[in-house]
């Protein structure tokens, strides 16, 4: 990526889950030691292409608005270190899944 380029334009690609449990199951079966595995679907893309065409199949409108790289990155720092300071292990379920069991009891 270039120096300054946006992180939505960075290249991207998703693995179906399928193709990869078969790249893991040729590497058990075939695989030696200490040897790479690269696994594509050879469809490239970018993150904001990618999140819209996700928003897009769950019915979600597209996001038009973004921060700056700076401004993200400093985000991200402060969210992180609240999350060290206060020891968070992992997410509540109702945190990370809209309607879970968890979050509609």
């Amino acid at each position: 990526m270039e120096h300054g380029a946006q992180i939505s334009h960075a290249e991207f690609e998703a693995v179906h889950g399928d193709n990869v449990v078969a790249a893991i199951l040729c590497a058990l079966a075939n695989g030696q030691d200490k040897e790479a595995n690269f696994i594509t679907d050879h469809e490239r893309s970018s993150i904001r292409q990618f999140f819209a065409e996700l928003f897009r199949a769950i019915n979600v409108p597209p996001q038009t608005k973004s921060l700056p790289g700076p401004v993200a990155k400093v985000a991200a720092s402060i969210v992180e270190s609240i999350w060290r300071i206060a020891k968070l292990k992992k997410i509540h379920r109702s945190l990370c899944c809209p309607g879970s069991p968890a979050q509609n009891g």
